[in-house]
């Protein structure tokens, strides 16, 4: 809490203990991120308006004399777009993106290493893979991976994206802006491309033994025919998609304010967990690819929309403010920092 006296300035009314406990630890972050907060508004946005907390005045354009004394008086430090930033860059970015995207995918044979970096095999040809990715690759993998994978393709590239990109269009129809899946669907499509180009970089730069090529070179049967990919196990695109469409789309969604956004989290993360496990039980992948896919696809599902929308649009429940509220006891003006 910082108080402000009634002869005017601001100090902070937080008291010192000897021991302090987790209460004053979270008020002492509180006060801090605020006046950090409060300087930053200054110097980020030359429209925002100052204001006076000292007695008898009120500040300007932001609220009045009697609901200062509400319980809680939210402050909106700026006003907020309701699109996106830079839409034509972004479709361009989106198109080039795309475009390497494909491109590295048509010669991906002549592309890919011809031999692995990340072998899992010692020097003298013996076994050298990590115990957990052993384990769950013995007790996941189905005697047919083949069928496998293709469910995982299904899944990954039919219900995945049905699941996201519908629940976006029917949310943006149901809030009466159904003019804005289409930009919805670009940053989603950025995220998505985003985690892609991370994986591919992943895949050429390990060159990770797949886990049928690893059995093979150890002598064991395996249904999974060889491939120009052997040696690009780390990390799943199929399970980066996923994830990515998923996140990005639900995080657009609460960007917009839509309604329903849960059941993108709902229904869609177990969909992409469900691909990352089907990769295993194709033999395509182990479980430390899967997980590092997870954590790619969710990153870029969480960062690209926000900084495709630089400023949360309106409402978003994601702007800055302050909360203004009567002391007790004292001549103070309590604050409190939503940030």
């Amino acid at each position: 809490m910082i108080g402000v006296p009634a002869g005017g300035g601001v100090a902070a009314s937080i008291p010192t203990r000897r021991h302090s406990s987790p209460t004053d630890t979270l008020v002492l972050a509180c006060a801090w991120t605020l006046v950090a907060a409060l300087g930053s508004l200054g110097a980020a946005d030359a429209r925002a308006q100052s204001f006076d907390l000292r007695p008898g005045r009120v500040p300007t354009g932001q609220f009045s004399r009697s609901n200062l004394f509400q319980p809680a008086s939210l402050i909106t430090a700026q006003e907020a777009p309701a699109e996106p930033v830079h839409v034509k860059a972004q479709t361009t970015v989106f198109i080039v993106g795309a475009a390497a995207l494909a491109a590295v995918g048509a010669f991906q044979s002549k592309l890919a290493p011809s031999s692995c970096r990340w072998c899992d095999l010692h020097p003298d040809g013996t076994d050298a893979l990590n115990g957990l990715d052993r384990s769950v690759r013995s007790g996941w993998m189905w005697q047919h991976p083949n069928t496998a994978n293709t469910l995982s393709n299904v899944v990954a590239y039919g219900v995945v994206p049905a699941v996201a990109l519908g629940a976006d269009a029917w949310a943006a129809h149901a809030a009466g802006h159904g003019d804005n899946f289409k930009v919805d669907a670009l940053v989603i499509g950025e995220s998505v491309l985003a985690a892609a180009g991370a994986a591919q970089i992943l895949k050429y730069a390990t060159s990770r033994l797949r886990p049928y090529a690893h059995a093979r070179a150890l002598g064991e049967p395996t249904e999974v025919a060889s491939s120009s990919s052997d040696n690009l196990s780390f990390s799943s695109g199929h399970a980066v998609f996923a994830f990515a469409m998923t996140v990005s789309t639900a995080r657009v969604m609460m960007l917009r304010r839509y309604n329903h956004a849960e059941w993108v989290w709902g229904l869609g993360l177990p969909s992409a967990a469900a691909v990352g496990y089907l990769r295993i039980a194709a033999d395509r992948h182990y479980l430390t690819d899967v997980m590092a896919s997870a954590g790619i696809g969710t990153a870029m599902g969480l960062i690209v929309p926000r900084l495709a929308f630089a400023t949360p649009p309106a409402g978003s429940g994601s702007t800055r403010s302050v909360a203004i509220m009567p002391g007790v006891g004292g001549p103070l003006v309590a604050i409190t920092c939503t940030w």
